[in-house]
């Protein structure tokens, strides 16, 4: 899951020593062993590594070197909920994940593949070799549906979890090598050893894990202290400082590296910018549908009342046509009743003659 540190002796640019990687860093040491500050570098390697995961609580097993059991470096995972807890005394051969299953596999066959390309094997092509060999084992696996170290794990009895994972001639190897036999009180103390440590391992992990404030916890605060008295910090730095001699060590990668963690930041900026977009977008669209739909209304609404003034207006005027003509109508009437003799003395001449015509032209009924 992470990149792998790779630490090389010398003092000179450790660079070309991650040609044809794509998952690694490196520096160099006097000696070419890690110190203090090659276990600070890679435990923000690790924390920066699994915040792009999202995984929010961790477990990390180291032997008990004194570089390892830092309180700083376990300050620093505390606070993120990740437990530094060293292996069992005596057992880390038998317990570390790595050494037990992975390794074995993938030394093999690291050199299997420089014969396979006609490399001969050495300190500038190491990374590059294991990395291969890392990635050919996570392909098998892949095709196996299984994981190239869950058996590592589970052999040390690490996950799943067991309390005593060892039996006693792993435990105490070193004691009955002598000829001691298995009853002999050393080779009980050993697997007494392993039990204590399985019961405080759990006990620990629990209490780290189900934590609701990583800063309350006893780890936390020895580091924070530790830290200021050494007038130190628990962030991270641009540059990592050697304590021994102040001086700045860089941490190198590989060109390849770094150009596919920039290409992964700009895909997911990008990822960001068009969610971000599409979402301004969706906004904008349903507030221009809302308007819409508004305007629609407020158009209809204006219709209805247009509609209903006019059919007012109509109703009105029809109704004083109607008047009109009732008014009429009545005025006329009144003035026939009033004036019968008037209207018929009103007729002309004319037509008086022809009333007398008509009435002699008209026979008389037998």
């Amino acid at each position: 899951m992470y990149p792998t540190l790779w630490t090389f002796a010398g003092k000179e640019h450790p660079k070309n020593m991650l040609k044809g990687t794509k998952r690694a860093y490196a520096q160099k040491t006097e000696k070419g062993w890690p110190d203090e500050t090659s276990w600070r570098a890679w435990a923000w390697i690790y924390l920066k590594e699994r915040k792009k995961r999202n995984i929010d609580r961790g477990l990390v097993l180291c032997d008990n070197a004194d570089l390892h059991i830092d309180p700083e470096v376990a300050a620093m995972f505390a606070r993120e909920r990740t437990v530094l807890l060293g292996l069992c005394k005596g057992g880390t051969g038998n317990q570390q994940p790595l050494d037990v299953d992975f390794f074995g596999q993938a030394k093999p066959l690291a050199i299997h593949i420089a014969a396979k390309e006609g490399i001969l094997p050495t300190e500038e092509n190491v990374a590059y070799l294991f990395e291969r060999a890392v990635d050919t084992l996570e392909q098998r696996a892949t095709q196996k549906g299984t994981s190239p170290l869950a058996g590592g794990f589970k052999k040390s009895g690490i996950y799943p979890f067991n309390t005593a994972p060892f039996s006693d001639e792993q435990m105490a190897g070193s004691v009955l090598a002598t000829g001691l036999t298995k009853d002999h009180a050393a080779v009980k103390k050993a697997k007494r050893v392993a039990q204590v440590w399985g019961e405080f391992a759990a006990e620990e992990v629990k209490k780290a894990l189900d934590m609701a404030d990583p800063k309350t916890s006893l780890a936390y605060k020895k580091g924070v202290a530790l830290a200021a008295a050494r007038h130190q910090s628990l962030e991270e730095d641009a540059e990592i400082i050697d304590p021994r001699t102040g001086a700045a060590r860089y941490i190198y990668t590989s060109d390849s590296f770094v150009a596919d963690q920039d290409a992964k930041e700009k895909a997911k900026a990008a990822e960001e910018a068009r969610v971000a977009k599409a979402a301004a977008e969706r906004k904008e669209k349903t507030a221009q549908n809302k308007a819409a739909e508004e305007a629609r209304k407020k158009a209809a609404q204006a219709r209805r009342v247009e509609s209903e003034e006019k059919k007012a207006v109509e109703a009105a005027a029809k109704a004083s046509r109607k008047e009109l003509m009732l008014k009429k109508a009545a005025e006329k009437a009144a003035r026939a009743k009033a004036a019968p003799v008037e209207q018929a003395a009103k007729k002309g001449k004319r037509a008086r003659e022809d009333d007398e015509v008509n009435h002699k032209k008209k026979k008389p009924k037998k």
